[in-house]
Parts: C-alpha cells; sequence; structure tokens
C-alpha cells in the first residue's frame, strides 16, 4: 500500500490525466474522478438550459408586477454563437445554448402580449476570464462593453419594437468558432 494518497479530478483526459500518471510513478496511490458522459451531459444542460427556465418561470410573477408598474419587462438570457451554429467539441453545449435560443422565442410568444419582452443574446468568444482558455488573442474577441451597450439599445426602443435575439461577432475573428 502506497504511504502517500492523491486524490486528481478532471483526470479523463489531457492534464487530469498526465498529473494522475506522474503521481503514480512517484509512489502515490491515486484515486481519480474523470468526467463520465452523462454526468456532463446533464451539468451542461443543467447550467445552460434548465437554469434559465426554471429561473424565468420563478420570476415570472415579479415580471408581471413590473409590467404592471412600467409597462413592459426586459429579459436577456445569455446564450451564444454556439447556439446559432454547433462548434465542434461542444456538441451537448451547443445543443443546450440552440435550446435557450428556442426557449426565448417561446417566451415572447408566450408572455409578449403581456409586455414581457426577450431578448436572447449569442455572442462568439467575449474577452471574460473564460475565455482565456482559447487561443484566441483579447483583440480578437467582442468586448463585454458592447454587449452591455446593445442592452441599452433595447432598454431605448419603443413599445412597438421587440428585438427578439442579437448575435456579437468580432469582424476579424471566426464566426463564433471556439
Amino acid at each position: 500500500m502506497a504511504e502517500r494518497a492523491a486524490l486528481v479530478t478532471g483526470a479523463s483526459g489531457g492534464i487530469g490525466a498526465a498529473l494522475a500518471a506522474a503521481l503514480a510513478a512517484e509512489g502515490f496511490g491515486v484515486t481519480v474522478s474523470g468526467r463520465d458522459e452523462k454526468r456532463h451531459v446533464d451539468l451542461q444542460l443543467d447550467l445552460n438550459l434548465r437554469a434559465a427556465i426554471l429561473l424565468f418561470r420563478a420570476c415570472l410573477p415579479l415580471l408581471r408586477a413590473a409590467v404592471a408598474d412600467a409597462g413592459r419587462a426586459q429579459v436577456i438570457q445569455v446564450s451564444s454563437a454556439a447556439g446559432k451554429q454547433g462548434q465542434p467539441g461542444l456538441s451537448v453545449y451547443s445543443a443546450a445554448k440552440f435550446g435557450l435560443v428556442g426557449f426565448t422565442e417561446a417566451c415572447n410568444r408566450d408572455h409578449g402580449a403581456e409586455g414581457i419582452r426577450s431578448t436572447v443574446f449569442c455572442p462568439g468568444l467575449v474577452d471574460t476570464p473564460l475565455a482565456a482558455a482559447y487561443d484566441v488573442s483579447p483583440e480578437e474577441m467582442v468586448r463585454p462593453e458592447d454587449l452591455a451597450e446593445a442592452l441599452r439599445f433595447l432598454l431605448r426602443l419603443s413599445d412597438r419594437c421587440l428585438v427578439p435575439e442579437l448575435s456579437f461577432l468580432a469582424p476579424e475573428g471566426r464566426f463564433g468558432d471556439f
């Protein structure tokens, strides 16, 4: 039995697998956890689709109250360019983001006449800490401030105009290819 023990998460491949192999070579008893496919699918759907649906439904009474007070309410859902064009290696993420686009469209049909407007933002890579994992320079990414400016635009529209979806792509970048 090994004198030392180690736990390595994310050991189904890449860095985690290499770390686990190195620890084992150094005489550690290694316990590994990887991402099994079902858990990965559940996590992607929970984070990128289910949470938005449940939050919208939970907030529906508050949105209706906002309409009663102010005449309308604006909902912003954040999808991705991957929700418009499936991305290699991101099939489940893309499917969840496609689902969010469809959910937003349905929300407008279900609640638009009540004054609850839903707009889904579909950005490509945005210059945030999350994008650091990709081999793309910040100059090739959309800036978070661009999305904020688009929100300001939406808030200034008349009650006679609904923008259901906005895509954000860097002109010199790839179409949301991650």
